[in-house]
């Protein structure tokens, strides 16, 4: 019973770090705690800045939780979900907006209701990408068997996690490596649980289950579910979860996962050299620390047993992956050091650097937040009675990000960055898929594949499609709003406006109090004339830390509001002239000079009515104003009278 528990607690743990999976604020995410509460309602209004944000952004905040939605490259609008510290070192910091607060006196049924609403459309929007993810790899696996209409030998396809133990094209284990004593010792144990019948019987079953995958794209499926949340969509009928049967390549992915955790298991090889990453700087494991590791190690080798047997159809990747992170225990205690997977994804991307001036200051910034993260991590997991499975992933998560910024500092290179959490999931093409045949036509079956993509993409789009006025991150919590109320009113197109929704908001409940999340720049202001000279150009600004993103401007003007058209001007000639001089350094600079220019002039109009967009961006922090904005996110200034 033990050992089910645990089993069901893994697979549960990694299915869920894959559907909440995002991109966003990796530092500030992973320095800060998590942690959910309940009311009060926040409304917040998060002030313009270039950008992607020129026309600023809200959001609410449930207790120690904000909620706000994205207009995301994929053309949707999606709710994301962050603490209220991360939210607040993001917005106010990062990207330097102030942010004005309103507390509202909504009654307690409300505030359940919007909670509720919120909590289940993050669910099904997880399952909708999901589902888009599924259509499009039918499009890639159907396009792949049309171009081998003779034979499937040549058709590969991706294993999650395989990659720590083969290589591309699956060629068998290095023998070099040898085996892991840790992975023999769980098949062992699944030969004493199940028999040694068990393992080639199932492995069989698998293989039949392959050949009888369909030839033909499967038709597009039912349509979207109501998911109940407003959002355009007024309706008091429950949230239906959107359930799908599986594509064929879901499938194929989850058979061939499957089929290779099995292999895998009976061959007990160790892992691929560069599978593991080790921090140099990392101090030995304590006595302690093994012992804790050890116990670990034992709880997933139960786990892994139960999970050979599980019926779930998503078993491979949890038992891929976690034979993987048990074969680095194992290494961790061979070699008296913390060794994890390396869970860099390929498609990691890397921000640009800032300018040459702040590299020291910004290598040295993320330097000790990354060790800070991950000596508090270690000591969360290695120094507790029992180190549980998140606890590790948090381990592994933050030991990588330590790895890769140490690396990046030494050769002065811009680091990695992925979504929070890191999961591992290095693949490895497969090309004995096991398949019968290819199927008959393939230029029709890529055609359905294609259309069931498309069927599905535009249904989302008629539902959740961005729009600057009639959908947008303002018009969308309005709704919800509404719906938690149980009112029902049709909203003037100019409450799009995210400062005029946080107004209407207000308009419609009691408000408590308020106040100013303040801007990075804004805080630490200089009270000196000298000073606030200084600050006021991005020449002589002490609290200044541009990305290589910001636009070519010279004048602050976010402060200046009667001299605001004059400094409008300055900016527009020096966005021009910068415009101007990027044509000459094009080739040098690959347009970041002329982007530059062009994004000065343009956020310069509107200077010029005295109106102020562009506020400048952040590049780093330093711990110390991340510990302050957490405190301040901890005790909140507005009281709540109820």
């Amino acid at each position: 019973m033990t050992r089910l528990s645990s089993s069901r607690q893994e697979a549960a743990d990694v299915g869920s770090l894959r559907a909440l999976a995002r991109c966003g604020l990796v530092l500030a995410a992973l320095l800060l705690p998590h942690a959910a509460a309940s009311a009060p309602l926040d409304y917040l209004a998060i002030e313009a800045n270039e950008g992607g944000s020129a026309g600023g952004h809200v959001a609410v905040r449930l207790g120690d939780e904000v909620f706000h939605l994205q207009h995301e490259s994929d053309g949707l609008l999606r709710l994301h979900r962050d603490p209220t510290s991360v939210f607040r070192v993001h917005y106010a910091l990062l990207q330097n907006r102030p942010v004005q607060v309103t507390r509202l006196d909504a009654p307690d049924g409300t505030v359940t209701a919007l909670r509720d609403r919120l909590m289940r459309r993050l669910l099904v929007e997880a399952a909708e990408r999901d589902r888009v993810a599924a259509l499009e790899a039918d499009v890639q696996l159907y396009a792949a068997l049309a171009d081998h209409p003779d034979g499937l030998a040549d058709v590969v396809w991706p294993v999650r996690a395989a990659g720590y133990f083969v290589p591309d094209s699956f060629a068998a284990a290095d023998d070099a490596a040898g085996t892991s004593a840790a992975i023999a010792a769980v098949r062992r144990a699944v030969v004493e649980a199940y028999g040694a019948a068990f393992l080639p019987r199932r492995l069989a079953a698998i293989r039949s289950q392959l050949a009888a995958l369909p030839s033909s794209a499967n038709a597009p499926g039912e349509p979207v579910r109501d998911d109940g949340f407003g959002g355009g969509r007024r309706t008091t009928d429950a949230a239906a979860y959107p359930v799908f049967a599986p594509t064929a390549s879901t499938r194929l992915s989850e058979l061939l996962e499957q089929r290779t955790a099995l292999e895998l298991l009976m061959a007990a090889p160790a892992l691929r050299a560069d599978a593991l990453a080790a921090d140099a700087d990392a101090p030995l494991l304590s006595d302690a620390e093994r012992g804790v590791l050890s116990a670990l190690a034992q709880r997933r080798r139960n786990g892994l047993v139960d999970l050979v047997a599980s019926s779930r159809p998503d078993w491979g990747y949890p038992l891929l992956l976690g034979l993987a992170r048990l074969a680095a225990i194992e290494a961790s205690l061979r070699d008296n050091r913390l060794r994890v997977l390396d869970a860099w994804p390929s498609a990691a991307v890397a921000p640009p650097l800032p300018d040459a001036g702040q590299r020291a200051a910004y290598f040295a910034a993320l330097l000790e937040q990354t060790a800070l993260y991950a000596t508090r991590e270690r000591r969360k997991c290695l120094a507790a009675a029992e180190c549980r499975e998140p606890d590790y992933a948090r381990l592994e998560a933050a030991t990588n990000r330590r790895i890769e910024m140490g690396r990046a500092a030494r050769d002065d290179r811009a680091p990695r960055a992925a979504a929070d959490p890191l999961v591992p999931a290095r693949p490895a093409l497969r090309r004995d898929l096991g398949l019968a045949s290819p199927p008959a036509d393939g230029p029709a079956a890529v055609a359905a594949a294609q259309a069931a993509l498309a069927a599905y993409r535009a249904e989302l789009a008629a539902r959740e499609g961005y729009n600057v006025v009639t959908r947008n991150c303002a018009t969308e919590l309005l709704v919800m709003l509404d719906d938690a109320a149980q009112q029902h009113r049709v909203r003037p197109p100019w409450q799009a406006i995210p400062f005029v929704s946080a107004q209407a908001a207000a308009d419609e409940f009691t408000v408590v109090g308020r106040e100013t999340w303040p801007s990075f720049r804004a805080q630490d202001a200089p009270s000196t004339w000298r000073g606030q000279l200084a600050e006021l150009t991005t020449v002589t600004a002490q609290r200044y830390r541009p990305t290589a993103r910001d636009s070519t401007f010279l004048f602050f003007t976010d402060g200046a509001v009667a001299v605001r058209p004059l400094l409008g001007t300055a900016n527009l000639a020096v966005g021009l002239t910068g415009g101007a001089l990027g044509l000459a350094t094009w080739p040098v600079d690959g347009g970041r000079r002329l982007r530059g220019g062009l994004l000065g002039a343009l956020y310069s109009l509107p200077e010029l009515a005295f109106v102020n967009l562009r506020k400048g961006t952040t590049s780093y922090l330093t711990t110390a104003e991340i510990e302050r904005e957490e405190a301040m996110s901890d005790s909140p200034a507005i009281s709540d009278k109820r």
